[in-house]
């Protein structure tokens, strides 16, 4: 039965990918014909797509939230590829992963970054680097429970 709970379950992952891609197929299509139907008259403004943190963010925010979740998109394929078995993965199975994940044109130099960065270290060690950089930083914490009288 947990077999064919896990064969579902990654079904499930396979069938939502898909009917994202069919979406995004079908708006792009929507969008190249409502183009063809406007290219006569005056098209109509659309603001640049931006990625919002908050209101009160610094005016470049949105770029660099842009770039992080590049970065995060490959190292989590860079993660997935190790945890799979593959041990050094190549910029193409990153790359292969990242799409296959839904995005359409990778950040090819951001992935070659991020494969050099890895060359001759394993990511078990990266991690625990990364973990005791930040093991003193304050994460907040609940306060004391209320008395109950």
């Amino acid at each position: 039965r947990r077999g064919a709970a896990r064969a579902s379950g990654a079904g499930t992952l396979r069938d939502a990918a898909a009917a994202v891609q069919r979406e995004r197929t079908a708006q792009e299509r929507g969008a190249a014909a409502q183009t063809r139907e406007t290219r006569g008259s005056k098209p109509a403004h659309r603001p640049p797509p931006q990625v919002r943190l908050n209101s009160f963010a610094a005016p470049d925010a949105a770029d660099r939230c842009t770039v992080r979740t590049r970065t995060m998109e490959n190292a989590a394929a860079y993660t997935m590829l190790v945890l799979g078995g593959n041990a050094k993965p190549t910029a193409d199975q990153v790359k292969a992963v990242v799409v296959a994940g839904g995005k359409a044109e990778p950040d090819e130099e951001s992935i070659a970054a991020l494969i050099k960065d890895m060359e001759g270290k394993e990511l078990a060690a990266v991690i625990d680097a990364g973990m005791e950089k930040i093991k003193d930083v304050p994460m907040g914490g609940g306060g004391g429970g209320g008395g109950g009288g």
